[in-house]
């Protein structure tokens, strides 16, 4: 018999559903098996009936399987998945607190290391913090695909083995260029704290081919702004015209295409040719125009590029042009021009629109803006969501009453739009859904400082 389109998720430290087969991927019979390693009938049905993540729903179909959790269990499970469904292994993840046993972990890593079966891994998901994010990163030696990290640990760690396209999120000091330099990454989007001399360094290595030799597209961040004459010193840079060199790229396994307009073009030692820039002032969907803002900073870098001085030149002035419709009762012309009504952040490459907040003035006169995130966060341009503007009508009424704002929680409205309701999900679902995720809403805020 064929075999049917299959694939296969471990999570190896999670209590139940540590095997995940999804089997007709990609088509309306498309189901998921969550097999768990449970010690006891009795521990099961307490489970799956008092979770209710655990009952039958939709696609999922949870299967207990009876045994101590431990890695010999696990390895055993993962054998026997394979023998009868030849999945491939999409992911591998691990996700779980501080507290996790380091030798129970690591007895896991040697497990993986050593099985040869798994094939090309297109996942590490590694969402863990404290002692054990070293542990899994110096003990881990099987190369991956995609690697995505999100920890709030910072501590420099030694990797031996090799990632094509690695993602982190904060500002995290364990990216490091050795670090880099053993992943070899064809693709990177970090979140790193860069210095101009350190990405000098780095284009350096990459130029003289001592390392890098598999990058092709890198989001990088830095710790300041961009000075090119600093960065590029010593690499026979040469800048490309913003408004006529426009060179199409793919990326993230080509599902994304953009277009790169400009740049500093670099030759290394073989002849191959990178390009250095900014991602928000030059990168364009593709065959999208420029943005005024991005030929205004081109002609700044090319006014520095060309003068004899460095390039410590005061920042720009941004020129903000109030478009139709961002003026209304709440937010008035100069609102949209002294914040820009947007904000750029994860290093220029998210722009997000901020409205309304409350403004808190430094003692210097620097802004800050203190909100909520779901509430008052759009994409750029987008228009505002009716619940939005409810709860603003709510703080409001809060705010400008001469009672404390211990008032009680608003009472949601919740409209069910066309199309949320299927063979799967109820009205009442959405219901409950949209019911949970404004009540959480009001628990996230941000602060913007312009």
């Amino acid at each position: 018999m064929k075999k049917r389109n299959t694939s296969m998720s471990l999570e190896p430290l999670e209590e139940y559903h540590q095997v995940t087969l999804t089997s007709n991927i990609d088509t309306d019979d498309e189901t998921c098996w969550k097999l768990s390693i449970c010690p006891s009938v009795e521990i099961w049905n307490k489970r799956i009936y008092a979770v209710h993540d655990y009952r039958p729903s939709g696609i999922y179909i949870y299967h207990p399987v009876f045994a101590e959790n431990s890695v010999r269990t696990f390895g055993s499970l993962v054998e026997h998945v394979q023998d009868v469904f030849a999945p491939e292994t999409e992911m591998i993840g691990f996700f779980w607190s501080s507290k996790v046993d380091e030798e129970e972990l690591k007895s896991y890593l040697n497990w993986f290391n050593s099985y040869k079966r798994l094939g090309n891994i297109r996942k590490l998901l590694v969402y863990i913090d404290g002692p054990a994010f070293k542990v899994i990163l110096e003990n881990w030696k099987v190369d991956v695909r995609k690697m995505d990290v999100r920890t709030e640990t910072s501590e420099v760690c030694t990797v031996d083995f090799k990632v094509d396209h690695l993602i982190t999120s904060e500002c995290e000091k364990w990216v490091d260029f050795n670090v880099l330099r053993r992943f070899d990454c064809c693709e990177v989007s970090i979140n790193s704290n860069f210095s101009n001399e350190e990405m000098n360094l780095f284009l350096k290595d990459w130029k003289t081919g001592k390392s890098y030799h598999r990058a092709y597209c890198l989001f990088l961040g830095l710790s300041e702004r961009a000075k090119w004459k600093k960065m590029l010193e010593g690499l026979d840079a040469e800048l490309r015209d913003l408004r006529t060199v426009r060179r199409t790229f793919r990326f993230n396994d080509n599902r994304d295409v953009w277009d790169y307009n400009g740049g500093f073009d670099i030759k290394r030692i073989d002849g191959k040719v990178a390009t250095v820039g900014y991602c928000n002032l030059q990168v364009t969907d593709e065959n999208k125009p420029l943005r005024l803002e991005m030929l205004e900073e081109y002609d700044r870098v090319v006014r520095v590029w060309n003068s004899e001085d460095n390039d410590e030149e005061e920042e720009i002035e941004d020129v903000i042009v109030v478009p139709e419709g961002a003026v209304d009762e709440h937010d008035t012309e100069q609102d949209y021009i002294e914040k820009g009504l947007n904000f750029r952040f994860n290093d220029n490459r998210d722009v997000w629109d901020y409205h309304g907040g409350f403004d808190i003035k430094r003692i210097d006169g620097k802004m800050a803006t203190v909100g909520y995130c779901d509430f008052q966060v759009t994409d750029e341009n987008e228009p505002l969501r009716p619940e939005m503007l409810e709860e603003y009508d709510r703080v409001l009424r809060v705010w400008n009453s001469e009672d404390n704002d211990d008032e009680e929680e608003v009472e949601d409205v919740i409209v069910v739009p066309e199309g949320v309701v299927d063979e799967h999900d109820t009205e009442q679902d959405y219901i409950e859904s949209e019911n949970i995720q404004r009540k959480d809403g009001r628990f996230l805020l941000m602060m913007i400082v312009w």
